[in-house]
């Protein structure tokens, strides 16, 4: 008897089940392989639930994603389509901005703007009151597509307006509002949406690549603005004609982002019912409290941008004081930043995204302040002596890092935040500070209207920027305790 037969045997009186015999190693191996078979069906019914699970939450399922090989093609596809918006909301932004400008301090003179800008600021403040409560509650490009409708017709009861006999300061005055909009509300919504579609790593290179488009189109709104008072002595074209740009733009943003956004993880909306919008600013503010380096943020940019708005302002005194004529002060208006925006440009492509990544979102914040604090002292010589070429560089002072770099790492530092929270703080510290900023700016440009005097402005400009300067530090040092925030926990996605 062999000493395999014997173990055969003492296996069978004992009962120990015998092992299968060895198989060729080409055959394959059925009980492995039902191992694994089980084992990738479990897996497949576990994605499967998790992303009915997202999918019920309101957000878009992983694997409903396109496949890697496609993953660039359709995130290349996503930022096209929102900068070709940015592009066409900044055409028609400061197009309105630059006529509404000239044609309101040509007809009334300076004085008119301690009415106008705070009558639009709180309009402002209303309708981003208003929108508070559905920001975030809604679907994003429903809301963005709704807006550029109501906005777009607006510009046509404007344009009525030019063309019948009704008062030009009453026509320009609403035409500003509208700009305000179109220039401040809107593109906060984009890039929130923006946001819901990028992670923050991807934002710190495509936030950049969306500001640069959005320059862009700020740049060509400005160089129509600056060659159309030529165009029409030449021509004989008329200013109603000019105004039909900013509602085609209006109406193109309407076009092209829901189209190239039709597959994006775009925010659908929280769907919670709120009381009303004061409670939703509450639940913000107590938000953004709970986060110190927002904190710290909001009040430097409460500082910062009521500084940027009395620096506007007496630029547009001192080239007013020069120029009355409307044609010859929208051209120099125009020209001012059409040049600030060029340069702004060159900054998104030369410094921005290298300066995120260097120094930090944080630090990159700080440029802005002191950039403003450099320009107001600038504007302050320049009203004392009415030199226009030095008010103009004062106003580049504060425009340049305002909408290249500063810009950029707002966005970024937004970015940060949640879904549900993203567009309603953008408000808060994007847009709040900018219309108390026009609303405070009516009391010194009355005091300078009844001293008389330039400086009036730049100097309270000045002790604004630099009071900016120290809560801008603040930001800096709770930055990276802020980060670890469980606030601050989003969804990853791959985009």
């Amino acid at each position: 008897m062999t000493d395999e037969t014997a173990s055969d045997n003492l296996d069978d009186l004992l009962g120990v089940p015998r092992p299968k015999k060895m198989v060729a190693a080409t055959e394959p191996d059925s009980t492995l392989d039902d191992l694994l078979g089980s084992t990738r069906a479990a897996r497949v019914n576990s994605a499967d639930a998790l992303d009915e699970m997202i999918a019920v939450s309101g957000a878009k399922a992983h694997s409903a994603e396109p496949p890697t090989e496609d993953r660039l093609h359709v995130r290349a596809r996503w930022e096209r389509g929102l900068a070709v918006g940015l592009f066409a909301l900044g055409v028609s932004g400061v197009l309105a901005d630059c006529i509404a400008a000239s044609q309101l301090v040509a007809a009334n003179g300076t004085k008119a703007l301690a009415a106008v800008w705070p009558i639009g600021a709180v309009l402002l403040l209303i309708i981003a009151l208003m929108q508070a409560k559905y920001i975030d509650r809604l679907a994003r490009v429903s809301v963005l597509v709704w807006l550029c409708i109501a906005y777009a017709a607006s510009f046509g009861v404007v344009i009525v307006l030019f063309a019948s006999s009704a008062p030009k300061g009453l026509s320009a005055s609403l035409l500003w509002i509208i700009a305000d909009q179109v220039n401040f509300l809107i593109p906060l919504i984009v890039f929130a949406l923006a946001g819901d579609i990028f992670t923050a790593g991807q934002g710190i290179t495509v936030f950049p690549k969306m500001s640069r488009w959005f320059f862009i189109g700020q740049i060509v709104g400005l160089a129509i603005a600056t060659g159309a008072p030529l165009l029409f002595h030449v021509s004989g074209w008329s200013l109603v004609g000019l105004l039909l740009v900013p509602p085609l733009a209006c109406f193109a943003v309407i076009v092209v982002i829901p189209r190239a956004l039709r597959d994006a993880p775009s925010s659908e909306g929280h769907g919670r019912t709120t009381v009303t919008a004061f409670a939703v600013v509450k639940e913000t503010v107590d938000f953004v409290n709970a986060l110190p380096a927002f904190k710290w943020l909001f009040r430097a940019s409460l500082l910062v941008m009521a500084a940027g708005a009395f620096i506007n302002f007496s630029f547009i005194d001192v080239a007013a004081s020069r120029y009355q004529n409307a044609d010859d002060l929208q051209v120099v208006y125009g020209g001012v930043a059409l040049a600030g925006f060029v340069l702004c440009w060159l900054v998104q492509i030369l410094l921005s995204t290298q300066a995120q990544k260097k120094y930090g979102v944080a630090k990159v914040l700080m440029v802005l302040p002191i950039a403003t604090a450099i320009g107001a002292a600038l504007m302050l010589g320049a009203g004392i002596g009415r030199i226009v070429i030095l008010a103009g560089l004062g106003k580049l002072l504060w425009t340049i890092p305002r909408w290249s770099i500063d810009n950029s790492a707002r966005q970024s530092a937004m970015a940060e935040l949640p879904d549900d929270r993203r567009a309603t703080s953008s408000f808060l510290i994007n847009l709040v500070p900018y219309g108390i900023g026009l609303i405070l700016v009516s009391i010194p440009i009355l005091i300078s209207k009844l001293v008389g005097g330039y400086w009036v402005v730049p100097l309270a400009a000045l002790a604004l920027a630099v009071g900016s300067i120290f809560w801008s530090r603040n930001t800096i040092k709770t930055w990276e305790d802020t980060q670890l925030s469980y606030r601050l926990k989003r969804r990853k996605r791959m985009g």
